[in-house]
């Protein structure tokens, strides 16, 4: 089982579930994404809690493997 990690920013967030700006935030604001913005703006979350959200919101995902990068 892979460990949670803190996701930092929009664009991290936009990466872990493959989707634009405007989908993230209407999940955000409409579907209760379990990302919040910290004191200075930034959109923060675990990794595993987005998992767990995104599987009650939508019925069970592929799993992702955000270990390798694209250069």
């Amino acid at each position: 089982m892979q460990q949670s990690r803190m996701l930092s920013g929009k664009r991290e967030l936009m990466q872990f579930f493959g989707i634009g700006e405007k989908k993230l935030m209407k999940w955000i604001k409409e579907l209760d994404c379990p990302a919040y913005p910290d004191t200075q703006g930034v959109y923060r979350a675990w990794s595993g809690d987005l998992t767990e959200w995104y599987a009650e919101a939508f019925g069970p995902s592929p799993k992702r493997d955000d270990s390798y990068r694209l250069s």
